[in-house]
């Protein structure tokens, strides 16, 4: 038995308290539907009238609920108010996981938000694209300049490099992580990776940053600041900021953002929902199970001591011995494989 219903229109009320409102409703009907497996989809748009709408659409007890999965919205995937944590007060095995799709962009977004310097420099670049964009006459100086530099950078060869490096170590990387068809393995294993060099960018990442800086610097005749000299913040330019420029750029900018970054990437993908997401891919039919492992999906059990007893666990190690048997033995399972 399915049920939909759909709230009235946000009439001054906040998300929050929808969501809140929520949870009796679900409590009310899985006493008329009782005891199974858990579904929830929830969603908003605005109707024909401007007016938002949230339509709900769930299926039986909430405690029974084993996964949630939202994109970065604080009021969805809130640590203390959000949907998420309203959801796993009833069910501790309701494990949140992280939207892949908006993990990359949620990074940087996030990091953006949180240090104004980073979020002063794109409002900068936006400001600095409007002004270009607003006017015909800029927009060909700008593609004239650029045609110059363009051929300039093919004549001393340093485009050809340039595009390599970019297509090599950025481009396919980040393509990999946010691919469609991206396994769960692989996936993970992406994001693991783009951590580690996150951490190893911070820790000796800074000299080579400079000696980037300097070249372009030198390059476009720009006036590099001397980084012994005191920093001066703009907001304030007439109070001593008892800081140099080295410490600003390399303590407070640089360390911090990667930092940030990294915390990101920790808060979305915990140890829990990592550990959580390679034992399932323990259970992937490709290639006549050649993921299938044990140890991983005796581990993804215990991740549900309300569904596996602690006599089922140990049984458990036997009957998927004997269930890998007979199915890479069904000849129409591998024809489906």
């Amino acid at each position: 038995m399915s049920m939909i219903c759909h709230l009235n229109p946000l009439k001054g009320k906040t998300k929050e308290n929808l969501l809140q409102y929520l949870i009796p409703i679900l409590k009310g009907k899985t006493k008329e539907i009782g005891r199974g497996v858990f579904g929830l989809l929830v969603d908003e748009s605005a109707d024909v009238s401007h007016k938002e709408q949230m339509g709900v659409v769930f299926w039986m007890s909430i405690t029974n609920v084993r996964g949630q999965g939202y994109d970065g919205a604080s009021n969805m995937r809130g640590e203390f108010n959000g949907l998420r944590s309203l959801v796993a007060r009833e069910s501790s095995s309701a494990y949140y996981v992280h939207c892949f799709a908006h993990q990359l962009q949620l990074v940087v977004v996030a990091v953006a938000k949180k240090h104004f310097d980073i979020a002063d420099f794109f409002d900068m670049i936006s400001t600095l694209l409007n002004v270009v964009g607003a006017s015909c006459k800029r927009q060909d100086m700008f593609r004239e300049t650029q045609r110059e530099e363009l051929e300039k950078g093919i004549k001393n060869g340093e485009v050809k490099t340039r595009t390599r490096q970019i297509r090599n170590i950025l481009y396919q990387d980040l393509q990999l992580l946010a691919g469609k068809d991206q396994d769960i393995l692989n996936a993970m294993s992406l994001v693991e990776s783009t951590k580690r060099e996150l951490q190893k960018l911070r820790d000796d990442g800074w000299d080579s940053l400079m000696a980037k800086v300097a070249s372009f610097c030198k390059k476009h005749n720009v006036e590099m600041l001397i980084m012994e000299e005191d920093f001066v913040d703009l907001r304030n330019p007439r109070k001593r900021t008892n800081i140099s420029n080295m410490h600003h750029y390399k303590v407070n900018c640089f360390c911090t953002v990667l930092d940030l970054q990294i915390q990101e990437f920790n808060d979305c993908f915990t140890e829990v929902t990592t550990d959580l997401l390679i034992c399932m891919a323990a259970l992937s039919p490709i290639d006549s199970f050649h993921g299938f492992d044990k140890e991983k999906l005796v581990r993804l059990a215990k991740l549900y001591p309300d569904d596996f007893s602690y006599g089922e666990i140990l049984s458990l190690e036997q009957q998927l011995d004997i269930y890998i048997d007979n199915i890479r033995r069904d000849e129409s399972c591998h024809r489906k494989c």
